[in-house]
């Protein structure tokens, strides 16, 4: 209730009460004759205008109260909404921190993984043998231009004649290999599978894919590495056999 309901409600009650006296004080000789049920009704018709004027005034109170209490609820709401925004912030940043964190780690693996990987690549150096449906003698080179690697095994699939898989014990830098490859002409394109495994300074053992194809009309083994769009053409090739 605001100081000035109190004081008006105060001022009202007591100019009341004054006027009550002076009529009592006026009607003090008649008062002893007045039955009891006089007097109550006379006590409550006096006090019954101040109870209904107190009780507007407590009314009016538990109005303004409770308007208080609904913007103090909804500054409380805001506040939470505000809260909830920052920690919805701090929240991404958190996570956007993470993945940089992440692709961070995976950028560092991945070079240092590269750093002591070797760089396999294959060259033909000779072909042997020119009559169709005649033997074919092929030489392939394979050259190292990365990081010294051991026990390499390179395993063809399907064999190429009865090539089917070459051992090398060391693989060093810028070193070279020649595999040499004895088949028939083929009366058709072949292709499969070369795979390179091998074993990194680090102890683990990787296996590398590379796509080997015979021309039918000029056959020598070509060695290229591997493509995503290679799959297919190698399981077509295979399905055709």
């Amino acid at each position: 209730m605001k100081l000035k309901d109190e004081v008006a409600g105060s001022v009202v009650t007591v100019a009341y009460l004054v006027g009550v006296v002076v009529l009592v004080y006026m009607k003090r000789e008649s008062l002893p004759d007045l039955a009891l049920n006089s007097i109550g009704d006379f006590l409550a018709g006096v006090f019954g205008p101040i109870a209904f004027l107190w009780l507007v005034l407590g009314y009016r109170q538990q109005g303004r109260e409770l308007k208080l209490s609904s913007e103090a609820l909804r500054m409380q709401a805001d506040e939470l909404k505000q809260s909830v925004e920052q920690q919805t912030i701090m929240a991404n940043a958190a996570v956007q921190q993470i993945e940089s964190q992440r692709a961070a780690l995976e950028f560092q693996q991945r070079e240092f993984e590269r750093s002591i990987s070797p760089a396999f690549r294959f060259e033909s150096a000779s072909r042997g043998g020119g009559t169709i449906g005649g033997p074919v003698r092929s030489v392939t080179r394979l050259i190292n231009s990365g990081k010294e690697v051991s026990d390499v095994l390179i395993v063809f699939e399907p064999p190429i004649g009865g090539n089917e898989q070459f051992v090398v014990p060391i693989a060093r830098n810028n070193s070279t290999q020649d595999l040499v490859f004895n088949f028939d002409w083929p009366g058709k394109e072949l292709i499969g599978v070369c795979a390179i495994s091998y074993i990194r300074s680090d102890a683990k053992r990787v296996r590398e894919e590379f796509l080997y194809s015979i021309p039918a009309e000029n056959p020598y083994v070509r060695i290229d590495l591997m493509l995503p769009e290679d799959q297919a053409t190698l399981a077509g090739g295979l399905m055709a056999k």
